[in-house]
Formats: C-alpha cells, sequence, structure tokens
C-alpha cells in the first residue's frame, strides 16, 4: 500500500525542492536567435517570440481562420459540407456528407457494444445501514442491493446469492522525512 503526503512532508518536501532550485544556476541568453539548450530566454526575448507568434496567427485569421474549405463549403457552421459537388464529390477527411451522419445508436458501426436501458437492472441500489453482517437480510433481496454495516464501515452487495464484501478498511500511513530524503537522492 502506498503512503500519502501530508502537510508536514509537502512542507518538508517544497523546502528541499526550493534548496535544489536555488542551487542551480540559470544563465539567460538574450539573443532570440540561440540555439543554446541550457540557457533560458530573456523575458525581453520571450515578449519578442510571443508577438511575432500572435502576428502570424493574425495574418492566418486574416485568410479565413486557415480553413477555406470550412468558409466556402460549409456555409452554415454546421461540420456538414453543404455542396459536395463543389469539391467534385469529394469531402475532406473532417467533414461528413449529411447522408453519412448516424441519426440513431443502431446506426453506429459499434451499435452492439452499446447496453439497452432495460439491460442494466443489476446496478447497486444503496438500501440503508445494519449494525453488523449477521443483522443483513437472508431472504427479500435482489441482486445489486446493497447495505453499510456499521461495525465495519464497510458495504456489502448481494450478488444473488450471497453477500459480497465491496471493500475492506485499512490504514494509509504519511510518508516520512526520511522516506523524502531518500527520494529527492536519487
Amino acid at each position: 500500500m502506498g503512503k500519502y503526503l501530508d502537510q508536514n512532508g509537502l512542507l518538508y518536501l517544497w523546502q528541499q525542492i526550493k534548496t535544489k532550485i536555488n542551487a542551480a544556476k540559470t544563465t539567460i541568453n538574450n539573443t532570440l536567435t540561440s540555439t543554446s539548450t541550457t540557457e533560458a530566454l530573456s523575458a525581453a526575448q520571450g515578449k519578442v517570440l510571443d508577438d511575432k507568434i500572435s502576428g502570424i496567427l493574425s495574418d492566418i485569421g486574416n485568410l479565413g481562420g486557415g480553413d477555406m474549405l470550412k468558409a466556402t463549403y460549409d456555409r452554415n457552421g454546421d461540420g456538414v459540407v453543404d455542396d459536395a459537388a463543389k469539391l467534385g464529390g469529394k469531402l475532406p477527411s473532417y467533414y461528413a456528407a449529411a447522408t453519412d451522419i448516424p441519426t440513431t445508436v443502431s446506426q453506429l458501426a459499434d451499435a452492439g457494444s452499446y447496453a439497452l436501458k432495460s439491460e442494466i437492472t443489476n446496478v447497486y441500489k444503496y438500501k440503508g445501514s445494519k449494525s453488523t453482517a449477521s443483522d443483513l437480510p437472508s431472504s427479500g433481496n435482489t441482486a445489486g442491493d446493497v447495505w453499510n454495516v456499521e461495525a465495519t464501515n464497510m458495504n456489502y452487495a448481494w450478488t444473488g446469492s450471497e453477500w459480497d464484501p465491496l471493500g475492506e478498511v485499512f490504514t494509509i500511513e504519511s510518508i516520512s522525512n526520511a522516506e523524502i530524503d531518500t527520494i529527492m537522492a536519487s
């Protein structure tokens, strides 16, 4: 069973991370055309780069969002080519002809893998709480009935012939500072 990181452990881990970060030196490069893989780009050069990218995206947007086919052949914006004949009867891969769009589940290629509402009958149905497992009802149960047993704080589900425990109580331990040190050392 794994351990969790509690608040004290988190504070300790954060101090360890800050120590490692402050020990590492970062060289700032103020040249946009640098090919260095170990130096950071300065904020000023990052702004220049962002401005260049924004300008390119704006230019693409002025050309019709970069998708002139969509603007021309999907006139009502529903993702369906309104006139495939204008494309020589061939549709781009990201468009579907209106007649190719399924309107019922049975028209889907994998329709057999969908469950019908009538097939989903044995889902869990919470019934309440009992003091002990011996208090669980031995008759009148339906598969999927679930009772909480207060003595163990555990849920039990009726399988159709017996009560099946759905889980167990367990203890989760927090990770120690020594374990954090071991992780940080690797």
